[in-house]
């Protein structure tokens, strides 16, 4: 039943696989991990203290144009629609997600 309401989503001999979304939905992402390790012998005890940061960014095209179709009352298979669905792709979003943390481990061994 996809087929009628999406087109032909599968065609594995030519290498085709549609997810019925119009546009196209690329993301990057990328992050960094890096830590640092002390150790210190104190005699009666061993200190030890790892430190890590942790950076990622990354961006995303979110395709709502099937949702924006429905929501204005239209058929949300654009399949049906043929180009009139355009004028809906400006609503598309753009994550631009960013996130950032350090992390301290500090220990004493007797």
């Amino acid at each position: 039943m996809t087929h009628l309401l999406f087109g032909e989503p599968l065609d594995l001999g030519k290498g085709v696989f549609l997810n019925g979304k119009v546009l196209q939905q690329p993301s990057h992402d990328k992050f960094y991990l890096p830590s640092l390790k002390f150790e210190a012998d104190l005699g009666l005890a061993k200190f030890v203290s790892i430190t890590s940061y942790f950076s990622r960014t990354s961006n995303a095209i979110v395709d709502y144009t099937n949702f924006n179709l429905a929501a204005t009352g239209l058929s949300p298979y654009p399949h049906f629609l043929g180009r009139m669905h355009l004028f809906l792709q400006s609503l598309a979003s753009t994550f631009f997600p960013r996130n950032c943390g350090y992390t301290r481990l500090i220990q004493l061994h007797g």
